[in-house]
């Protein structure tokens, strides 16, 4: 906290300039253990030393802190020439015997001239629609013009929130009674917000809903006041132009509004575009010296937890459905099950191939299941990130 030796607290009646300089002498005073002296605050509950005559401040004793409201009481302005009062006078030498003032009033051209120009800490108060704080804007000097928006720009501005605690130590006739308010022309700031929102959104209709909508052979309807919007059943694929009632703007938009933002198929208007034919299964799993990885029939990897597709490769993946649709319809039957059907029908069967040498290409695979029902699934090594594919070579079981 600055300790300038004389600081200026202005502010109008309910702003919070004496409940704000009780605040701060009351902590200065308990950490610095310096009395305080003070006049013009009504039924004060601190352990302070009232003085009945304000220009006596000077009699009191050296590193003392002096709070004196209603200032201009004291520090009446003078006329030029006149003689200059002792009070006055001893501003000059108060840094000598270490004694701190507090000069609180409501505007600084209320108070002497003098005493103005020797304060070097100017703090004004400014109270928003009765709220329960205040803004301070402070100076190292007076600014006279503190009450106007302009002349507060270059101040150092903080927020003073009112303590409770100091409210029942002393007596104020405006802090407590100041109801919070809002004025009118804040108040009507919303309806003319929304009006402009809504201004904003017929130009938009019309000046771009509209001829997107045209240029993708699509009719908008704007629903009528007070009536809920016409149902309209979803766009379907190109091509489709079956009759349907015409779709109102918002359903239009809503229509083309990805669910997942960034994906554009995820809007409902794809939907019956984006049925699905695969389902995602662990296709091939692989441990490396990273860890263990699965990924699917596209080669894209599987968010597997690794305890699961360590399990995997040591005990396989039934998989009790298609998992590509039509592979299962389209399989070509068991050679076993071809002769037991030509003889069920009492056809003659074919004597076996002859067995030909043919070349085998070694192919990595991962190995899934145990040694009953181990099974062997190709890998395309391509699709993996690792470049040293020697790693791999322990899953290629061709090998010796």
């Amino acid at each position: 906290m600055t300790t300038s030796v004389v600081t200026l607290v202005t502010g109008l009646q309910g702003n919070g300039k004496t409940l704000y300089t009780i605040d701060q002498v009351k902590q200065l005073s308990e950490r610095e253990g310096r009395p305080v002296y003070y006049h013009g605050i009504n039924e004060l509950a601190l352990p302070w030393t009232p003085l009945e005559n304000p220009e006596d401040w000077p009699d009191v004793p050296a590193g003392s802190i002096v709070v004196l409201d209603e200032a201009q009481k004291a520090y009446r302005r003078r006329a030029n020439g006149s003689a200059v009062p002792r009070h006055v006078s001893e501003l000059e030498t108060l840094r000598h015997r270490g004694i701190s003032l507090w000069l609180i009033t409501q505007h600084p051209m209320l108070i002497d001239n003098n005493a103005r120009r020797l304060c070097g800490r100017h703090l004004h108060l400014v109270r928003k629609f009765g709220a329960q704080a205040s803004n301070v804007h402070e100076w190292n000097a007076v600014r006279e013009n503190c009450d106007k928006p302009a002349g507060r720009k270059d101040s150092i501005k903080r927020t003073f929130k009112f303590p409770k605690a100091v409210f029942s130590l002393y007596k104020s006739a405006e802090i407590h009674t100041v109801k919070r308010s809002i004025p009118r022309k804040v108040l009507m700031l919303g309806p003319l917000l929304l009006g402009a929102l809504a201004v904003m959104g017929y130009v938009g209709y019309g000046k771009v809903v509209k001829p997107l909508a045209a240029e993708a052979g699509v009719e908008v309807m704007q629903a009528a006041p007070g009536k809920p919007a016409a149902a309209a059943a979803a766009p379907g694929p190109s091509g489709d132009r079956r009759e349907r009632a015409p779709m109102t703007t918002a359903e239009y938009i809503a229509a083309y509004t990805p669910r997942i933002p960034g994906l554009d198929y995820t809007a409902p208007v794809y939907d019956q575009l984006t049925q699905p034919k695969r389902v995602p299964v662990p296709a091939a799993c692989v441990t490396i010296r990273r860890g263990c990885s699965c990924y699917t029939q596209q080669g894209t990897r599987l968010a597997v937890d690794q305890h699961q597709c360590a399990q995997i490769v040591q005990t396989g993946f039934f998989m009790a459905f298609d998992p590509d649709g039509q592979q299962a319809a389209q399989a070509p039957k068991p050679a076993v099950q071809e002769v037991a059907s030509a003889v069920a029908r009492s056809e003659p069967v074919a004597a076996p191939v002859q067995p030909q040498q043919i070349p085998v290409q070694v192919v990595p695979v991962a190995v899934t299941g145990g040694p009953k029902n181990r099974q062997l699934t190709p890998i395309d090594l391509a699709a993996f990130p690792e470049d040293n594919q020697d790693r791999y070579a322990a899953r290629r079981p061709f090998e010796r």
